[in-house]
């Protein structure tokens, strides 16, 4: 069961992770591609204020926390698989919730750094969501729930508005 608790939710921050990346055959990239003309006017626009300001160091930051995550992540799934049914729910609890908290933190932080309001504000939606998923996690059979919680329309809606301006 954490087997496969821990690969579902590796593929999810993995997939997070790739929207981030430069690659334009990503997942999320497609799914973009497809999105509304309202959608892609608020794109270019978004594409227009990445030009200005400090929007393309912070999506060059939001790229190394995603990414700093995604290890993090790797690691502590590494732990809890080898440990296998002698941990403790705590000891795959507590990194868990650390790790979305950390994820959250660094994104707001960098949401507060960001000239663009809009900006500003797409990286704490996506940080507010991350957070729920933190504060959704107090057992082992919550990991699931955060994985449902990841791959939300929110949490969608969340990461495609920071993504416009990273493109």
């Amino acid at each position: 069961m954490r087997r496969l608790m821990a690969a579902a939710a590796l593929a999810v921050l993995c997939a997070t992770a790739a929207a981030c990346s430069d690659n334009e055959e990503s997942p999320r990239a497609s799914a973009s591609t497809s999105a509304s003309t309202s959608s892609a006017a608020a794109s270019a626009a978004a594409s227009d204020a990445a030009a200005s300001g400090n929007t393309k160091q912070i999506c060059a930051d939001v790229q190394k926390v995603i990414g700093d995550a995604t290890t993090k992540f790797g690691d502590a799934m590494s732990k809890i698989v080898s440990s296998g049914a002698s941990g403790s729910d705590a000891d795959v609890v507590k990194p868990m919730k650390d790790l979305f908290t950390e994820w959250a933190d660094g994104l707001r932080k960098l949401a507060g750094r960001a000239s663009d309001a809009e900006f500003k504000a797409a990286l704490n939606d996506a940080a507010d969501q991350i957070r729920k998923v933190a504060d959704s996690v107090k057992s082992t059979a919550d990991l699931e729930q955060a994985d449902k919680l990841l791959d939300s329309p929110e949490m969608k809606a969340a990461t495609e508005k920071f993504e416009s301006y990273c493109g």
